[in-house]
């Protein structure tokens, strides 16, 4: 089972892609200064014989052109560890702001 972890910040997006039971991620990446014409991509890939590593600068202009960049990272070329999106069986999200009302983590 493929579970997709991402942590969007105001200009970022952290992500790792896990095989469950397998606790080690099969890859990892980062998206910086979204919104710009430099936003920066570093995407890592584990679950190879020999971990590889893309890093890619390019105009994002927004969060969903970032995750776009990323589900595409995540599918073709040599960083791919998916065949298509749908194989992602969970996708779950860091949400750090719960205030008084959650103070340990939630099912949302």
């Amino acid at each position: 089972m493929n579970i997709f972890v991402i942590n969007s910040g105001s200009s970022s997006i952290k992500y790792q892609l896990f095989r469950w039971p397998d606790e080690r991620p099969a890859c990892s990446g980062l998206v910086e200064r979204i919104g710009t014409e430099q936003a920066v991509l570093n995407h890592k890939v584990f679950a190879t014989e020999t971990p590889a590593e893309q890093r890619l600068t390019q105009p994002l202009p927004d969060h969903e052109a970032g995750l776009l960049e990323v589900v595409r990272l995540l599918t073709t070329g040599p960083g791919a560890v998916i065949q298509d999106p749908a194989e992602i069986a969970v996708v779950g999200h860091r949400v750090v702001h719960g205030g008084e009302s959650f103070a340990a983590a939630t099912l949302i």
